[in-house]
């Protein structure tokens, strides 16, 4: 029902019938070649795995310590004896996936899968005796269907989904193929196979993705789904004609990383709780800013889940046009735009608004039309939300006073402009105390005007290690720039008062920059300084620097 985490459960098993309980978390807790005593499917079926083999006898950490069924099977299969420990389904389900699923061993399976087809010649080779153009719809699906193209197209995914890429960039050259997973928001080379295979898994990809295989000279957009690791994975598909060919880029929706508890998201305390102020307020304009792949859309989802929660899900309704769903939440209704047949944004809401809403989100606003519509929502007694596309939070008021709003329209109905990016977490494998350079020190302190924000600094760097592919980063956090719509603020707004002097006002009612936000992620070990400056400065901080 809820009330207890898996892992309360798991102690509390443990404590009640005195066994030890197990995180698995480090990689202390594993022997690598005691692992493999026992099959996947094994492990998988029973919710267990070893950990450890000492002399005769095996430790299993396992979810249930009474299923003696499972105690038995292991016993047959490694023909030892079995010592039991306790840990919680999900961090069995996690240690599974990275111990039967390791990307060395990925790799080492693409490898072998490559060398094969280059000294055997078995599929690849045949390709080369056609002319990409030249091979009919029968050939293309046959070679689609080779058993070297779907295990390289398989294994691929697996891995993209092993070290959490959001997207595979597919890419023709000259001569060979160029294979990019983007992880952490950076792109990585990955394993590329020969040329010859390229069409073959261009084609295997269109077809999983429903897209025209004959089609090569336009773009074209699909989506499909798969399941790896017990869960399911939803791709998007778009391909792109270059010189070369067609490059193919898939973006990973996994759902079970989508994050809707929005104090995980990266918030700090002060933020967090006027954010949540603002989501209870019953109407009004929330809008969050940024580049594209900035967590926007993840941050307004968990603001939808809270808005949900506060109202015992059922209180409010809540409808969001976003073009397209990424992910689908429920008790909220979702609508796909779909401006090739006329479902734009600005003609959703405004069916939208006959269907008795509460609570709209609107992925983007794009235009003068979509932008007075949502204004006309906030006067009418909602609450929306929205994305702009701004470099910070107080832009957001000149952009749309550009797209032709009035200032006291702004001014009534704004509640609270927010601009947010992500920033790389250190490594937690292998961060270490470090001290910055005296010239980033300098810099840090004007940047924080000399106060020395979040003292004492905690300044942390990775040195690299295999958990993050020797980045010294593992995973993103949010850092946000918040831009409260006070009176005076409402004021100034009305008065079609500069942007200095707004900013001037916002600063002293404690306004906080993207760039200040994010040192202070620094400042407590969650990124590095270098990290901070790269993603969060300004043109004018960067002159500042210099």
């Amino acid at each position: 029902m809820g009330f207890v985490s898996d892992t309360e459960l798991a102690k509390f098993l443990a404590k009640y019938f005195e066994i030890p309980f197990v995180e698995l978390s480090r990689e202390t807790d594993f022997d690598p070649t005691a692992v493999e005593l026992i099959p996947e499917a094994l492990a998988r079926r029973y919710s267990l795995i070893v950990t450890h083999k000492e002399g005769n006898t095996v430790t299993i950490a396992m979810a249930d310590p009474l299923d003696v069924r499972a105690v038995d099977a292991v016993r047959l299969e490694t023909r030892c004896r079995v010592r039991k420990t306790v840990a919680s389904p999900s961090a069995i389900q996690s240690a599974i996936d990275r111990h039967y699923h390791a990307p060395d061993r990925l790799e080492e399976s693409l490898d072998k899968l490559l060398d094969v087809e280059r000294v055997t010649g078995t599929g690849a080779q045949r390709m080369v005796e056609f002319e990409a153009n030249s091979l009919g719809i029968e050939q293309l699906k046959l070679q689609a269907s080779d058993a070297p193209v779907v295990q390289f197209v398989n294994l691929t995914l697996m891995r993209a989904v092993q070290e959490r890429a959001s997207d595979i960039h597919i890419e023709p050259e000259e001569n060979s193929i160029s294979v990019r997973f983007r992880i952490d928001g950076q792109l990585r080379e990955m394993t590329s196979p020969p040329k010859a295979m390229f069409q073959a898994v261009a084609t295997r990809l269109k077809l999983l993705s429903n897209l025209d295989i004959a089609e090569r000279r336009l773009p074209q957009d699909g989506h499909f789904k798969f399941q790896v690791f017990d869960k399911q994975i939803d791709v998007r598909v778009s391909s792109l004609p270059t010189i070369y060919g067609e490059k193919i880029v898939l973006r990973i929706l996994d759902r079970a990383n989508l994050i809707l508890n929005m104090e995980a998201l990266g918030f700090e305390p002060l933020m967090h709780e006027v954010f949540r102020r603002t989501l209870i307020l019953p109407h009004g304009l929330i809008i969050l800013t940024g580049p594209t792949g900035s967590g926007k859309t993840t941050t307004l989802y968990a603001a939808l889940n809270t808005i949900k929660l506060l109202n015992k899900n059922t209180a409010k309704n809540i409808v969001t046009i976003e073009d397209p769903v990424e992910y689908q939440i429920t008790k909220i209704n979702q609508v796909h735009a779909k401006p090739e047949i006329g479902l734009t944004f600005a003609a959703g809401l405004r069916s939208i608004l006959r269907q008795d809403p509460d609570i709209i989100m609107v992925g983007e606003i794009r235009d003068q039309e979509t932008a007075e519509i949502c204004i006309r929502a906030a006067l009418t007694g909602h609450l929306v939300l929205s994305t702009l596309h701004t470099n910070d939070s107080i832009s957001a008021v000149s952009r749309l006073t550009d797209m032709g709003i009035e200032p006291y329209l702004l001014a009534s109905t704004l509640n609270l402009l927010m601009a947010q990016r992500l920033v790389r977490r250190v490594c937690p494998k292998c961060s270490e105390a470090w001290t910055p350079p005296q010239n980033i020190l300098e810099r840090v302190t004007r940047t924080v005007n000399g106060k020395g924000a979040l003292k004492p600094w905690k300044f942390q760097k990775g040195r690299g290690c295999i958990h993050c592919g020797h980045s010294g980063y593992s995973g993103r956090v949010a850092v946000y720039e918040q831009f409260v719509i006070s009176d005076l603020i409402r004021q100034l707004i009305t008065e079609k008062a500069p942007m200095s002097r707004i900013l001037e006002a916002a600063r002293k009612e404690g306004f906080q920059s993207l760039l200040q936000s994010a040192l202070n992620k620094a400042a407590d070990g969650s990124t590095t300084v270098e990290e901070a400056f790269s993603i969060c400065s300004t043109q004018s901080e960067v002159l500042q620097a210099e």
